[in-house]
């Protein structure tokens, strides 16, 4: 029995490290480098959630294999369009529409996640300081004066 055990637990080991080796690319292995956590609405009683619920059934526990420390949370609820809520570093929520979706392109969703927290800072002092709207605003009047009045 606790060979048993132990034999199962290493083959989950190497099976884990292959994934791992093999997917250094894709948004699977990037999901907890750019996004903080994942959280899926779904009506689990209707149509409307059935592709949703596909696709987490057959993605869960991969997603938590490359990604064990995130949280990707499902939360059921009646009479609602399922929806994906994917909270970024530093307090940025974003929230997809997964209604009418198939189980490609929630993949595809999830990807586009990815990638939208790529482009987000990682740190507080990596955001872009905030535009100087009037400075801009006199500069650009002025440099537009001094176009019309040479073109008279």
């Amino acid at each position: 029995s606790e060979m048993c055990i132990r034999d199962r637990y290493q083959r989950r080991v190497r099976d884990t490290k292959f994934k791992l080796q093999t997917c250094t690319m894709s948004w699977r292995c990037q999901l907890s480098q750019h996004v903080s956590s994942v959280r899926f609405l779904l009506d689990g009683a209707s149509a409307k959630g059935g592709a949703t619920r596909a696709w987490i059934e057959s993605n869960y526990s991969n997603l938590k294999t490359l990604n064990p420390s995130m949280n990707i949370m499902v939360r059921e609820a009646p009479n609602i369009d399922p929806k994906m809520l994917v909270h970024y570093p530093w307090g940025v929520t974003r929230t997809f529409s997964l209604s009418g979706l198939t189980t490609e392109q929630i993949d595809g969703r999830m990807a586009l996640a990815v990638d939208i927290g790529r482009t987000l800072p990682t740190m507080p002092n990596e955001r872009e300081p905030e535009p100087q709207v009037v400075a801009a605003g006199a500069a650009f009047g002025e440099q537009f004066e001094q176009s019309a009045i040479f073109h008279k």
